[in-house]
């Protein structure tokens, strides 16, 4: 028979069949002469022992070298969330402040703290914590709103504090009473004079200078009068994280009022569109 391609193209398949025989052939060889030991020993083992193989498959196969990549991604976590709850605090670090006086320095107790139950221990068991509280309730929480108008800034030619006049030119609905009623802290569970454990919600009774309400036209609720008592350090923080939020938004809505009367039409941006666009249709009517 003559080789040559044309046979070779005819007969491919016989080849092909020889080739992978003797492929096969050289495997076989191979495994037998490699594992071939291990084989004997893994057999005399479970002949010698039938249980072995039964064992084996109770056992469980989450040993050391499984567990480790995941402890370590554990631990990466971990020290992810602590950065991102440093970050979140620092964004609002300096907006947790308290009303102080020479007297008694809330502001510097929080300041010098290093953390929570430090500081929530010197205002409650401290020297002097009781005087504090007792000046925090006559006179430091309500002087804290005056010095937020001068902070926010109302009505320059005003020598006198108009809170209603805060964010001059917007005014508040009912004026300053209406301003007292949005700033008061929010009403909880206190009830008449009751005392009110440790992290539950709310002053020592109703809010209102006169109670549930009387406080004023705008909803019975106030800035004035506030406690009947003694605050508790929980009634504190309560009442403060309530200015904290709600003097925030003051100071948004001034930010506001500034950034819109400082734009231009040549401003780019689709407040400065609109104003081209309004002075343009002015400009036809015209």
């Amino acid at each position: 028979m003559k080789f040559d391609k044309e046979t070779f193209s005819r007969h491919r398949f016989w080849f092909s069949l020889g080739g992978f025989v003797l492929l096969w052939a050289v495997a076989l060889f191979t495994v037998k002469a490699t594992a071939g030991p291990k084989i004997k020993e893994v057999k005399k083992k479970n002949n010698d022992d039938p249980n072995a193989a039964l064992d084996t498959g109770s056992k469980d196969p989450k040993n050391d070298t499984f567990w480790k990549p995941w402890d370590e991604f554990t631990d990466f976590l971990k020290s992810r969330i602590a950065v991102v709850h440093g970050n979140a605090w620092k964004l609002q670090d300096q907006r947790i402040t308290f009303p102080g006086s020479r007297r008694q320095p809330l502001d510097k107790w929080w300041a010098e703290a290093d953390k929570f139950d430090d500081w929530f221990k010197r205002i409650n068991e401290g020297p002097g914590s009781d005087a504090a509280r007792d000046e925090y309730r006559n006179e430091l929480y309500r002087k804290q709103f005056d010095d937020l108008y001068r902070q926010i800034g109302g009505p320059k030619d005003e020598k006198d504090i108009n809170l209603g006049k805060m964010l001059y030119p917007v005014e508040f609905k009912g004026g300053t009473e209406g301003f007292k009623t949005m700033m008061a802290p929010t009403s909880g569970s206190g009830g008449g004079g009751g005392g009110i454990g440790r992290g539950e919600r709310g002053m020592g009774r109703p809010m209102g200078p006169g109670g549930r309400g009387e406080g004023g036209p705008a909803g019975g609720r106030g800035i004035d009068g506030v406690f009947t008592r003694r605050p508790t350090p929980d009634e504190i923080w309560y009442a403060q994280e309530d200015f904290w939020i709600k003097s925030e938004m003051l100071y948004t809505v001034r930010r506001t009022l500034a950034a819109v009367g400082k734009m231009t039409r040549e401003e780019p941006g689709f407040w400065a569109n609109l104003g081209e666009a309004v002075h343009a249709v002015h400009a036809d009517r015209g």
